[in-house]
């Protein structure tokens, strides 16, 4: 216990060297989420931490006792987060059109593939509509995000409820998926450092070219008045405000080339 309450100290601490001061984990289990509750217990959070409970699988009831609420020793749960496919980067993201280029072995009409069926993603977003659960759910390619948008649109439906969604990470989302979100009431968030660290590597090997170009498309969600959010998903890329806000506006890939 008292190594793992010394690396959540080291880890807020390098949070708070770059200027954050609300924390999230986007994807906790019950062992994270104890840590996290022991930790606030005992005073050891110097930041605001949030945690969202990781639905595995996707289908599975939903834990009778997950209430979101307010924060408590600067802890809180704040809903649960569903996966609905792998990443664009490591071509294991789910598209509706084949990867530029295929991953070796892999036929030329490669394009993904799902982390779970239609029918489970349907049933866990009616049990957080019903219980009013704020969900998070990652959804990198566009067939992915067809996915979550009929999922929500089903649940909305069937319960007549308008929980709180955020499509996490939005990286190949269409215009007119766009579209479709003001009135589903789901929010992107959009890992859009993938233009700096992947860029290059979406127009060479995962997109081509024109696709590579909408990566991470913030400029179709102001033209539909869609409000988004911006994240930096660590560990995978350094928790870095400043320069998450420098790839939203400049689009500059690793060598200097501009996507869109």
């Amino acid at each position: 216990m008292a190594e793992a309450l010394a690396r959540i100290d080291a880890a807020l601490a390098q949070y708070a060297r770059m200027g954050i001061t609300l924390v999230q984990d986007g994807g906790a289990g019950p062992s994270e989420i104890a840590l996290l509750s022991e930790a606030a217990r005992r005073g050891r959070l110097s930041l605001d931490v949030v945690a969202y409970r990781l639905v595995l699988p996707v289908g599975s009831p939903i834990p009778e006792d997950l209430a979101p609420g307010p924060y408590a020793g600067r802890f809180r749960v704040g809903g649960v987060k569903v996966i609905l496919d792998g990443a664009p980067q490591g071509k294991t993201a789910f598209l509706s059109r084949p990867y530029h280029v295929p991953p070796p072995g892999a036929a030329a009409d490669y394009r993904g593939y799902p982390a779970t069926a239609a029918e489970d993603l349907r049933r866990t977003m009616v049990q957080v509509m019903s219980r009013g659960i704020p969900l998070l759910a990652h959804a990198n390619g566009d067939a992915a995000e067809d996915m979550l948008l009929d999922a929500v649109r089903a649940a909305r439906q069937e319960t007549g409820a308008h929980s709180p969604v955020v499509m996490i990470h939005a990286q190949t989302i269409r215009e007119d998926q766009i579209a479709q979100l003001a009135g589903l009431g789901v929010t992107p968030s959009f890992f859009v450092g993938h233009t700096f660290f992947w860029g290059d590597w979406h127009r060479e090997q995962t997109l081509g070219f024109p696709r590579s170009e909408n990566i991470s498309p913030l400029r179709w969600s102001l033209d539909h008045a869609v409000p988004f959010t911006l994240h930096n998903d660590s560990p995978i890329v350094p928790p870095d405000i400043v320069r998450t806000l420098w790839s939203a506006a400049t689009r500059r890939t690793r060598t200097g080339d501009i996507l869109g």
